[in-house]
Protein backbone atom coordinates (compact mmCIF):
# COMPACT_ATOMS: atom_id res chain seq x y z
CA UNK A 1 0.00 0.00 0.00
CA UNK A 2 1.04 3.42 -0.93
CA UNK A 3 0.56 5.57 1.71
CA UNK A 4 1.07 9.57 0.86
CA UNK A 5 0.40 11.70 2.98
CA UNK A 6 0.17 16.05 2.59
CA UNK A 7 2.97 17.13 3.80
CA UNK A 8 3.29 21.10 4.35
CA UNK A 9 6.22 22.23 2.98
CA UNK A 10 8.49 25.21 4.54
CA UNK A 11 8.03 28.37 3.67
CA UNK A 12 10.90 30.06 1.60
CA UNK A 13 12.17 32.16 3.99
CA UNK A 14 15.51 32.79 2.08
CA UNK A 15 12.84 33.80 -1.15
CA UNK A 16 11.27 36.27 1.02
CA UNK A 17 14.59 37.44 2.94
CA UNK A 18 15.96 38.35 -0.61
CA UNK A 19 13.05 39.81 -1.48
CA UNK A 20 12.77 42.43 1.31
CA UNK A 21 16.29 42.86 1.25
CA UNK A 22 16.05 43.86 -2.36
CA UNK A 23 12.92 46.44 -1.40
CA UNK A 24 15.02 48.04 1.16
CA UNK A 25 18.40 48.34 -1.66
CA UNK A 26 15.91 49.50 -4.28
CA UNK A 27 14.67 52.44 -1.47
CA UNK A 28 17.96 53.04 -1.00
CA UNK A 29 19.18 53.50 -4.05
CA UNK A 30 16.40 55.66 -4.95
CA UNK A 31 16.75 58.02 -2.16
CA UNK A 32 20.44 58.32 -2.74
CA UNK A 33 19.87 59.29 -6.65
CA UNK A 34 17.41 61.78 -5.90
CA UNK A 35 19.72 63.79 -3.26
CA UNK A 36 22.87 63.33 -5.52
CA UNK A 37 20.93 64.49 -8.25
CA UNK A 38 19.59 67.18 -6.56
CA UNK A 39 22.91 69.14 -6.81
CA UNK A 40 23.73 68.02 -10.34
CA UNK A 41 20.34 69.61 -11.93
CA UNK A 42 21.02 72.48 -10.56
CA UNK A 43 24.42 72.57 -12.18
CA UNK A 44 22.89 71.48 -15.51
CA UNK A 45 20.48 74.65 -15.74
CA UNK A 46 23.56 76.31 -17.07
CA UNK A 47 23.98 73.99 -20.34
CA UNK A 48 21.30 74.15 -22.99
CA UNK A 49 18.49 72.38 -23.19
CA UNK A 50 19.56 69.99 -26.44
CA UNK A 51 22.85 68.98 -24.41
CA UNK A 52 20.78 67.70 -21.61
CA UNK A 53 18.32 65.51 -24.04
CA UNK A 54 21.82 63.94 -25.74
CA UNK A 55 23.28 63.27 -22.07
CA UNK A 56 19.49 61.65 -21.07
CA UNK A 57 19.64 59.77 -24.47
CA UNK A 58 22.94 58.67 -24.07
CA UNK A 59 22.48 57.35 -20.67
CA UNK A 60 19.04 55.99 -21.39
CA UNK A 61 20.97 53.95 -24.09
CA UNK A 62 23.72 52.39 -21.87
CA UNK A 63 21.42 51.50 -19.11
CA UNK A 64 18.80 49.81 -21.94
CA UNK A 65 21.96 47.82 -23.21
CA UNK A 66 22.82 46.90 -19.82
CA UNK A 67 19.57 45.47 -18.82
CA UNK A 68 19.65 43.27 -22.23
CA UNK A 69 23.50 41.83 -21.86
CA UNK A 70 22.26 40.89 -18.11
CA UNK A 71 19.11 39.33 -19.29
CA UNK A 72 16.70 41.64 -17.36
CA UNK A 73 13.76 41.51 -20.01
CA UNK A 74 13.76 37.33 -19.57
CA UNK A 75 13.58 37.67 -15.80
CA UNK A 76 10.70 40.07 -15.42
CA UNK A 77 8.57 37.98 -17.77
CA UNK A 78 9.33 34.98 -15.54
CA UNK A 79 8.35 37.50 -12.25
CA UNK A 80 5.22 38.62 -14.35
CA UNK A 81 4.16 34.94 -14.97
CA UNK A 82 4.47 33.69 -11.72
CA UNK A 83 2.26 36.16 -10.26
CA UNK A 84 3.99 36.24 -6.74
CA UNK A 85 2.10 38.71 -4.81
CA UNK A 86 3.70 37.38 -1.59
CA UNK A 87 7.14 38.98 -2.92
CA UNK A 88 5.90 42.00 -4.24
CA UNK A 89 4.54 42.37 -0.79
CA UNK A 90 8.09 41.43 0.54
CA UNK A 91 9.68 44.19 -1.99
CA UNK A 92 6.69 46.73 -0.42
CA UNK A 93 8.09 45.70 2.95
CA UNK A 94 11.67 46.09 2.63
CA UNK A 95 10.77 49.76 1.31
CA UNK A 96 8.30 50.38 3.99
CA UNK A 97 11.21 49.20 6.40
CA UNK A 98 13.67 51.86 4.46
CA UNK A 99 11.50 54.79 5.42
CA UNK A 100 11.26 53.86 9.30
CA UNK A 101 15.34 53.66 9.13
CA UNK A 102 15.70 57.18 8.00
CA UNK A 103 16.70 58.06 11.23
CA UNK A 104 19.58 55.96 11.53
CA UNK A 105 20.40 56.68 7.71
CA UNK A 106 20.04 60.57 8.47
CA UNK A 107 24.24 61.30 8.42
CA UNK A 108 24.74 59.44 5.22
CA UNK A 109 21.68 61.43 4.02
CA UNK A 110 23.35 64.73 4.70
CA UNK A 111 26.33 63.25 3.24
CA UNK A 112 25.12 62.76 -0.32
CA UNK A 113 22.62 65.92 -0.27
CA UNK A 114 25.50 68.47 0.40
CA UNK A 115 28.27 66.39 -1.82
CA UNK A 116 29.62 68.00 -4.64
CA UNK A 117 27.59 67.80 -7.63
Amino acid sequence: MNDSKSVMKMPELFVFAKSLILGFVAAEVFRATYYLNGGFAQALNDHSPWTIVVLLFFGLIVLVTYAIQRGAIPAAMRMFRSRRIDQLMMVGLGVWVNELALPWLSKLHTKLKVADP
